[in-house]
């Protein structure tokens, strides 16, 4: 014989498979519910995150244009940085070169001065050496003794 349960248990098992439908379909509900609300909050963290995503992307745009005109900038003033240079490098060198044909020239100057100074001793010394003589022959003329010159 088969187990069968009493006639008298099936309405009592009925009622039970009744709860456990009845708490399943709660259960259901309720996960489906709690599905929803999690969907809401992740369409709402995905609406934050487009809005976040557009802004840093407007952000990192205007970023490269002011970093691009930045650098516009700098390669500007390094040119002219550069061509300041050069032109200060060029009157540098003008100037350099004028000093060092000065120096020449005051050189060929000072030589040429000191030749006519040599000159001018030698003929200065010929001409107190002349005196000097002729003063010998006087004081000797005149019975003079004369003092060592």
């Amino acid at each position: 014989m088969a187990d069968v349960p009493p006639a008298s248990s099936e309405p009592v098992v009925e009622v039970l498979l009744r709860n456990i439908w009845n708490e399943m379909k709660a259960v259901r509900s309720e996960l489906g519910r709690r599905i929803d609300q999690t969907n809401d909050r992740l369409e709402q963290t995905n609406e934050r995150l487009d809005s976040v995503r557009t802004e840093l992307k407007g952000e990192i745009g205007g970023l490269k244009v002011e970093i691009a005109g930045l650098r516009n900038e700098m390669h500007e003033e390094i040119g002219a940085l550069r061509r300041q240079m050069t032109e200060a490098d060029i009157r540098l060198a003008t100037a350099t070169t004028e000093l060092a044909a000065s120096v020449k020239d005051l050189n060929v100057i000072v030589k040429e001065w000191r030749r006519e100074h040599r000159a001018d001793r030698e003929a200065l010394q010929a001409a107190h050496d002349r005196l000097c003589g002729r003063m010998d022959r006087v004081e000797k003329r005149l019975g003079l003794e004369s003092p060592q010159h």
